[in-house]
Order: structure tokens, then C-alpha cells, then sequence
């Protein structure tokens, strides 16, 4: 056991002598070490602890059994926590369906705190989907089908919008909503010549986890100077691009990240980056679709590990001059039925 003394005022703690001595009084230092004057040897320790209500001195004993136990137990407290957050998020849920509180999704969008978690039963709603907050969106049961369907001859009718908030310009903090959806569908039809998408990210981020996505009217997702991340989703049957991604209009840059998704029998392209993208695909199985694979024009892109395989148009086409991508490492990083096109 170490017994340490230390002085608020004068910041002393026991230790070896300052001044030389003998080795008999050497030998009583609770240190071996030698420093200046703030060292104190033991024997003037009780005197030290006799006086400490006078002179403000504080005196602590330090077990390292103690110690250690203290630490465990710190560590099991925050492991306790960490357990009980996921469990205490899904308990203060917003829940939507037939018989809860929420029959609507908007509305439970709507009424949602930033950072909130809305928990969806199995069913079809018939609703159109904006988001301008930070929110997670998942299906209440694993295995579910959560179907979020639009249907109308009005244009520019998307399934689900995100968007900034009103008010806020894209530069700022407030602006950065992060959305993820988990296990959702989306099916969508919107009579409309431009900007048709099933699923349209204008601002901020969205991260679609297993999710299903079709148009009968146009394109599947659109990122447009925002970002997007698609991880195990099927982009399929839509009659424009399964995925297109852009830069803002105002010079912004639209990031897309697609890993182990499926895009698949829709009547362009299957992936579009241009003007000023960003693109990683990885593991992506791109097939069938009416024009290339994948069209890379004036945008930055690198693929790995993807298959485009029975693509109408072949499997890529690169824009001379306007492509940051290495074709070398485009073709033999993936599985390709044919030559890369060069436009």
C-alpha cells in the first residue's frame, strides 16, 4: 500500500528527502527518487498529517486493488449502457401502422425530433415521403414488406424527397440532415417528363440498407449535389437510369456509393454519374439493362469487384477527357462481357 500526501497550497507530496542525510534516514522515503525541496521524507509525514487541518493539506491512500476494482466496475457500467441504448431507442420509437399511434409515415416524419427512429409495420402507403431532418426509418419486424407507393398522373411526385430545411441555406450545419432507410419498397409511377425519380436526394445524405426500388416512370434514386449510399438494395425496372447521380446545378458535388446492391432490367443505363460525380461501386452486381452498365461522364469514379454482365449497350462507356478513372484497373478490377466504349 502507497500512501501519497499532497498539499493544495504548496502541491508537497512524500518522497525522498530533499536534503542529503544519512542512509538510515534515506531508507525511510516512501521514493527512491531524489527531486527538490516539493520532496518530502516520511518521517515528516506525520507531522505533515497532524497539521493538515491547519495548513490545507490533503492526505490519500491509494490501493491498487482498489483502483483496478474501481475501473472494472466504470468499464461494466458503460458496456450496461452501451447495451440499453439500442433497446431505450426502439422502446421511445415513433411506431407507424393500422393500430398504432401513427396511421401515416409523414406524419410521424412530421412530428419526429432530429435524430428520431420510426419503426413501420408491414403494409402498403400510399404516400409521398419528405424528409428534412436527421431521421432513421426502418421496418418494425425483420423481413417485413414496408411498401411506399406513389401512383399518380401528377408530375414530379417522388416517393421519398430529401431535401434541406426550410429556411436554411446548403452551406450550413442545420442543413446536413442525415437520413437511413432500412428494409423499405419503393414502387413508383409519376407522369412526368424531367426529373422523375422514384427516390430524389437534393440535400444532405441518404443511406438506403436492403431496400427495393422501381419506377415505371423514370429513374430509381437521383442524387443531385448531395450524397448517397446504397448498401444490399435492388434497383430494378425502371424506364429511365436504375441510378443517376449528379453535381449541384450551383457547382456542388454529388457523392454515390453503391456496395453489394443489384441494379438490374432498367431501360437506360444502369448507373449515370456526370457533371462533376462522385462514384464508387463495389460488388454490384449491374445486368440487363437497356444501355450501358455503366456511363461515366465528367465526374471522378472507381470500381471494384463488380459484375456488368448483359448490359443492352455493353458493360461501360467512358467519356474521353472529362473521366478521372483508371480503365486499366476499370477492366480488370471487374467482371465485363466486353470492351469498355470510349465516347
Amino acid at each position: 500500500m502507497v500512501y501519497q500526501i499532497m498539499s493544495v497550497r504548496s502541491g508537497l507530496r512524500a518522497g525522498p528527502c530533499s536534503h542529503r542525510a544519512d542512509a538510515l534516514r534515506a531508507s525511510c522515503c516512501v521514493q527512491s527518487q531524489c527531486r527538490s525541496d516539493r520532496w518530502v521524507c516520511h518521517a515528516t509525514k506525520r507531522q505533515m498529517l497532524q497539521s493538515s487541518v491547519a495548513i490545507g493539506l490533503l492526505a490519500t491512500e491509494v490501493s491498487p486493488r482498489s483502483s483496478l476494482a474501481g475501473e472494472q466496475q466504470q468499464q461494466q457500467q458503460q458496456q450496461q449502457q452501451q447495451q440499453q441504448e439500442p433497446q431505450q431507442q426502439l422502446s421511445e420509437a415513433l411506431r407507424v401502422g393500422s393500430q398504432q399511434q401513427w396511421q401515416s409515415i409523414q406524419a410521424a416524419v412530421d412530428a419526429a425530433a432530429p435524430g428520431a427512429t420510426i419503426l413501420i409495420e408491414q403494409g402498403t402507403y400510399a404516400e409521398r415521403l419528405t424528409i428534412d431532418k436527421s431521421l432513421l426509418l426502418a421496418a418494425s419486424q425483420q423481413g417485413a414488406r414496408v411498401e411506399v407507393a406513389v401512383n399518380t398522373t401528377q408530375p414530379y411526385q417522388h416517393c421519398l424527397t430529401i431535401q434541406q430545411p426550410s429556411g436554411s441555406s446548403s452551406s450550413s450545419d442545420e442543413a446536413a440532415v442525415s437520413v437511413v432507410v432500412q428494409g423499405v419498397t419503393f414502387s413508383h409511377y409519376s407522369k412526368s417528363v424531367a426529373d422523375n425519380y422514384a427516390v430524389f436526394v437534393q440535400s444532405g445524405s441518404l443511406d438506403l440498407q436492403q431496400c427495393d426500388i422501381s419506377s415505371s416512370s423514370g429513374v430509381g434514386v437521383c442524387v443531385q449535389g448531395a450524397e448517397l449510399r446504397l448498401a444490399g438494395c435492388s434497383v430494378h425496372d425502371c424506364t429511365g437510369h436504375g441510378v443517376a447521380v449528379y453535381g449541384a446545378l450551383e457547382g456542388g458535388v454529388g457523392k454515390c456509393q453503391l456496395q453489394r446492391s443489384s441494379i438490374t432490367s432498367n431501360k437506360l443505363n444502369g448507373v449515370l454519374a456526370r457533371d462533376g460525380a462522385e462514384l464508387a461501386m463495389d460488388g454490384c452486381s449491374v445486368r440487363g439493362n437497356g444501355g450501358h452498365g455503366v456511363q461515366l461522364q465528367d465526374c471522378t469514379a472507381l470500381l471494384s469487384g463488380n459484375a456488368l454482365l448483359g448490359n443492352k449497350a455493353g458493360p461501360a462507356a467512358v467519356q474521353l477527357g472529362s473521366v478521372d478513372a483508371d480503365l486499366q484497373q476499370l477492366e480488370q478490377a471487374n467482371t465485363l462481357d466486353g470492351a469498355v466504349q470510349l465516347l
